[in-house]
């Protein structure tokens, strides 16, 4: 099957030689070569002209058509790949491999790679040369979906058969037929020329199993200018369908250069940054972060006294929430007015610090908690909560102390139910509570790329846009803390004021609908891995000195309809 391979010159004497050593080597019938050369300033011609001279193969230079300095931007050279057609048509070749001039590595296997599946059109994977990660080269015109190629995690990363997309450039195989059917206009010739074919019925894919490196141009201090219309600021998608907006990938690309810049460094001038590691390094290990309803001062002592010689810091937030408080009931809102200052706390180190102030919202709150965070670990705790195995907690930070893992949850996460005797918990203990582990994050490194707490009730996210605590990512990097269990006591009250919490839940939006009667779970129903029981296991000390502890309020049983939960005993 003979091909005409075609391609463009301008400005291109830095990588030609390259481009030209890989060509030469390329397996298959190849009928000619055609390179549309653009007035350049360098060696350009000269070094097409050699090829033409000594090339094994028929090398043919058309001078392409002159455009405007403003229309030289490749996303406007319709017209080049016009007349690339038109020479393809007289060519008489049954195959068209377009190969952009600064590809510098090309498998000598590249056409009949492509060849073999027998598609309409179909491209190889393109990376940019001796990046690590692994980065894809022409994330702008490939498009799957509507959506640009992700940088590090592009469709078809993982794949072992062609894939459909959109729309490939830079290096693909078409069959001459296809080729001649496609329509190039500006701006981006080839994701118009891609919509043309599937709208008459062709399809354009990629072969994830054949691989091309472009060279690095921004290490050659190029960069491509993009053009400011809606098709640029399309959304990313990554090889499992997951669409992320470009401030994401923007983060996402900054964070891998910053890491690759210090290894740099590292390696060629450590007397540089070694100080700065250091600076970090004698950060303290663990802030205990408070965000504390005034409900849950009734527990906070309790709280603060099962972490408190565990810990380096300890944070408090609390105060009403100015657009929350029309919807909060009086009796829990301000809790009889307590101020922070007069918050019964015993701090005998100086590790509490407390912000008292009326919040916009809750995200305010995971924000400032997040700001003034100044050690390596956060562990992130509500006023209404006891943990027990604190010393297995600081024994996994001091092991970890430097990011090595990122994210611990504990083994159960215990939600107590009217008092301090009946439990609802998961019987999974790697998703103790929902989808992304416990109704909170827990235990995070507070050096995580661009960790924030932006979504509601808590879920971090990092630079990426990914749930720190789920099981999506590097699961190296997270554990569950065995003999480490979390006393949730919100739910330990009285039937009125678990009335009154459950119709601020309502309220505020968290999933229950009816009207609150009687005492129902906030959500309807428990999740299917959960059972609720009286405890029988270790309390912590510090919550048997409560005076509510001896005190049992109610028996679970299953006589609501709207208790879906299983009952042991």
């Amino acid at each position: 099957m003979s091909v005409m391979i075609g391609t463009k010159v301008k400005d291109g004497e830095t990588w030609l030689p390259r481009f030209i050593s890989q060509v030469e080597n390329l397996d298959g019938d190849i009928l000619k070569i055609v390179a549309m050369y653009g007035k350049s300033r360098d060696r350009s011609f000269a070094l097409l002209d050699h090829w033409r001279n000594t090339s094994k193969h028929d090398v043919e230079i058309y001078a392409d058509p002159y455009l405007h300095p403003p229309e030289r931007h490749g996303a406007f050279l319709a017209k080049v790949k016009r007349d690339l057609q038109t020479i393809l048509k007289e060519s008489g070749a049954q195959y068209f491999l377009n190969l952009d001039c600064d590809l510098v590595r090309l498998p000598p296997s590249l056409i009949p790679r492509l060849m073999r599946h027998d598609k309409d059109i179909i491209a190889s994977m393109i990376w940019t040369e001796n990046r690590s990660p692994p980065t894809f080269f022409d994330t702008y015109v490939f498009r799957l979906d509507g959506c640009k190629f992700h940088p590090y995690n592009p469709p078809g990363m993982n794949a072992s058969e062609p894939i459909a997309v959109d729309s490939v450039s830079t290096c693909y195989l078409a069959k001459s037929e296809v080729e001649l059917a496609g329509t190039y206009r500006n701006p981006h010739p080839h994701i118009g020329f891609g919509q043309s074919l599937r709208d008459q019925g062709y399809q354009v894919w990629i072969d994830p199993t054949t691989h091309v490196a472009h060279i690095d141009l921004e290490k050659l201090g190029i960069t491509r200018d993009i053009l400011p219309i809606p098709m640029s600021f399309a959304p990313y998608i990554d090889a499992k369908g997951v669409k992320y907006n470009p401030e994401q990938i923007g983060a996402t690309m900054y964070h891998v250069m910053r890491t690759q810049y210090d290894i740099h460094l590292l390696q060629t001038e450590p007397e540089v940054i070694e100080p700065a590691y250091q600076f970090l390094r004698n950060r303290p290990l663990i802030t205990a972060s408070y965000k504390v309803h005034p409900h849950e001062y009734e527990i906070l002592p309790y709280s603060i006294g099962s972490i408190y010689p565990y810990v380096d810091l300890i944070d408090i937030i609390t105060g009403p929430i100015e657009l929350r408080e029309d919807t909060y009931p009086q009796s829990l809102f301000r809790a009889g007015g307590i101020p922070a200052k007069e918050l019964d706390l015993e701090d005998p180190d100086g590790k509490i610090r407390i912000i008292y102030k009326t919040w916009r919202d809750k995200q305010e709150i995971q924000h400032k908690l997040l700001e003034i965070c100044r050690s390596k670990w956060m562990l992130f705790i509500d006023g209404d909560e006891i943990i027990h195995g604190m010393d297995k907690l600081r024994a996994f930070c001091e092991e970890h102390p430097d990011g090595t893992k990122d994210y611990a949850r504990p083994e159960r996460f215990l939600n107590f139910w009217h008092d301090f005797h009946n439990v609802a918990y998961s019987l999974n203990p790697i998703s103790p509570w929902a989808q992304f582990g416990v109704p909170h994050a827990f235990l995070i490194h507070r050096d995580i790329a661009g960790l924030n707490f932006g979504m509601f009730h808590t879920i971090p996210t990092d630079g990426f846009g990914l749930p720190v605590h789920s099981d999506e990512g590097d699961r190296e990097k997270k554990e569950v803390l065995d003999g480490v269990q979390v006393f949730h006591l919100g739910n330990a009250k009285d039937s009125k004021a678990m009335r009154d919490k459950l119709t601020f839940e309502k309220n505020r939006g968290i999933g229950y609908e009816r009207e609150v009667k009687d005492d129902p779970w906030f959500t309807g129903k428990l999740p299917p891995d959960m059972v609720i029981q009286e405890y029988d296991g270790d309390y912590p000390d510090i919550l048997k000195s409560h005076p509510r502890f001896g005190k049992r309020t109610v028996k679970v049983t299953r006589t609501k309809p709207h208790y879906e939960f299983e009952v042991m005993r």
